[in-house]
């Protein structure tokens, strides 16, 4: 779940990027460069080559990242010592709804003792 999110985010950062991340920033700075551009033109170009290259080494990282992140997961929830959090899943909604229910009440109280 967290390896998703992080990807996630990565490519909702790269979603309008209209060729593959490598190429972006390589043809951005040329064209800028042979096409006569302004100094200011090249330097947001360079920007633009800078913002896309830190996505694309986000993206390849946190995929190596996340994947050995749940790998020490997977291995340390089978351990036979953990082997009563296998069935966790099931208890998450209750559980959910039980905190949820204990703010509401939490607030009514509050608001009663402002009062």
């Amino acid at each position: 779940m967290v390896r998703a999110g992080g990807q996630h985010y990565c490519v909702e950062a790269s979603e309008y990027v209209p060729m593959p991340l490598g190429d972006v920033g390589h043809a951005l700075r040329l064209r800028a460069g042979e096409g006569g551009l302004s100094a200011l033109s090249c330097d947001a170009a360079a920007a633009v080559e800078r913002v896309v290259t830190q996505v694309d080494d986000s993206l390849a990282a946190g995929d190596f990242y996340f994947y050995h992140l749940e790998k020490v997961f997977v291995e340390e929830m089978n351990s036979p010592k953990n082997s009563h959090l296998l069935n966790f899943f099931i208890i998450v909604p209750a559980l959910t709804l039980n905190f949820v229910e204990h703010m509401l009440a939490a607030k009514v109280r509050q608001s009663l003792h402002a009062l």
